[in-house]
């Protein structure tokens, strides 16, 4: 436990202020939630006045909005995969599997995404922006699919729609879910929610595919602890993205 504590630190404090802003809030948005941890307490968990903290961050939404951007880079990164031939099961599969990750590292954005996006307005027009592109390209890896021959492809374009539509509900609120519904989430239930998303699309290929190409449960890469959050997390700095100049307070 000490040597990944110090580990951590070391992480830490290889970051600029920014980063360790942002990569603290991350932590205790998931343990406590956005309404309990203000800017105070985000200032005196990494031993700094507000007004350093106030001089990268002017409020809390400006950091949640930074917390989104990295979110994308992350949901971009997914859907890179080879077009010289026709993405198979397993290609699906691991962008399924790395998106429950995400999820689970900033579980508290899905966990509050309707109040979120109802207090901020600018957070809200970008993540519609974020989720049509997301659909979007749901939409063409199922439509790549549907040109592979197979009995039991989806044909007709509102399928296509639908099926992408469902799929994203799955990846997105399978973690609220289980919270609402009283379970304990670990990381481990992440195989749980790969396997329901997997179930979905097995009607829309043959039986032979499926059983050829799923990956067993048991050797999907699980999330590492979250003690190594800050490493994880650092691997996606988004570049800058200008927002509103709105002021609130927290």
């Amino acid at each position: 436990m000490g040597r990944r504590q110090d580990m951590r630190e070391k992480g830490t404090e290889s970051m600029n202020t920014k980063e360790r802003i942002i990569v603290m809030a991350i932590r205790l948005f998931n343990e406590q939630g956005t309404g309990t941890v203000s800017t105070n307490h985000l200032a005196s968990a990494l031993s700094m006045s507000p007004g350093n903290l106030y001089y990268h961050f002017r409020n809390k939404e400006e950091i949640i909005r930074a917390i989104l951007e990295r979110m994308i880079v992350r949901w971009e990164a997914l859907y890179v995969f080879p077009w010289e031939r026709a993405p198979r099961l397993t290609d699906v599969q691991h962008i399924v599997t790395q998106n429950f990750l995400l999820v689970w590292d900033y579980r508290f954005f899905y966990r509050e995404l309707s109040a979120l996006v109802q207090r901020d307005p600018v957070l809200k027009d970008r993540y519609q922006q974020i989720r049509r592109e997301r659909l979007a390209h749901l939409e063409a890896l199922f439509q790549q699919f549907e040109r592979t021959p197979s009995p039991r492809s989806p044909h007709i374009p509102t399928s296509v729609t639908n099926l992408a539509r469902l799929c994203w509900l799955i990846s997105d609120y399978w973690l609220p879910f289980l919270e609402i519904d009283g379970e304990v989430v670990l990381p481990e239930v992440i195989e749980q929610g790969v396997a329901l998303y997997m179930q979905v699309l097995r009607p829309y290929v043959s039986e032979a595919e499926y059983t050829r190409e799923m990956t067993p449960p048991e050797t999907i890469p699980l999330l590492q602890e979250e003690t190594d959050q800050v490493e994880r997390v650092d691997q996606y700095v988004p570049k800058e993205r200008e927002y509103g100049t709105d002021r609130r307070s927290d």
